[in-house]
């Protein structure tokens, strides 16, 4: 139960990271100007406004809606979004599909930071273990460190004109690993909202 408990909490972290977070918060700005958006800089901070919105947002919305309604549903609509990204990647006109991709991107920022983007910490904090709860969130911690390290190491060469090049074509990159997110998601995540840390364990047994 316990191994159980603590992969979940694992998974609920390291879903940010298979879903794109990483690609999206880190490198919005240079992959803008790789796919010809001229004011980039000014597209990348827009961006950052609406997921600062959005993370605001999800605050009551935890409470209102619960953990994983919050969640499951909204990262198969997430991995829809990557796959349009892909498919937009390959249009041969470039300056219409850079377009498209960012509108995309925008929607798909907004719908994160308010599904797994703030809620899969909540989760995550909550699944464990009171006597457990403090080497599980170590154990979150290393992980997102090794999935942070991967996707440094990775999305550059995606994206970087001299290596991959993939421009939109990165959507599919991170459906694939979404899809694996969103499944797990939707067998591993409970619903803890109003639940008491008895009534967990109770459930859990």
């Amino acid at each position: 139960t316990n191994r159980k408990r603590t992969f979940t909490a694992i998974f609920a972290a390291s879903a940010q990271q298979m879903i794109g977070a990483t690609f999206v918060i880190g490198y919005a700005t240079y992959f803008f100007e790789l796919i010809g958006i001229k004011d980039y800089f000014g597209a990348s901070i827009a961006l950052y406004v609406v997921m600062l919105v959005a993370s605001c947002a999800a605050f009551p919305l935890t409470e209102i809606y619960g953990r994983r309604f919050l969640i499951v549903g909204p990262q198969f609509v997430l991995c829809f979004m990557l796959l349009i990204i892909g498919i937009l990647g390959c249009v041969p006109n470039k300056s219409r599909a850079s377009w498209g991709i960012v509108g995309i991107l925008y929607v798909w920022a907004l719908i994160y930071q308010l599904s797994i983007g703030a809620t899969g910490f909540v989760l995550a904090s909550e699944i464990a273990t009171m006597r457990l709860r403090a080497a599980t969130q170590g154990l979150i911690t290393i992980t997102n460190s090794v999935w942070g390290l991967i996707m440094q190491f990775t999305v550059p060469y995606m994206i970087n004109p001299d290596a991959g090049d993939l421009g939109g074509k990165v959507g599919f990159i991170f459906l694939g690993t979404g899809l694996i997110a969103s499944v797990g998601g939707w067998y591993l995540f409970p619903e803890t909202k109003g639940l008491a840390f008895e009534k967990l364990d109770e459930l859990y047994a």
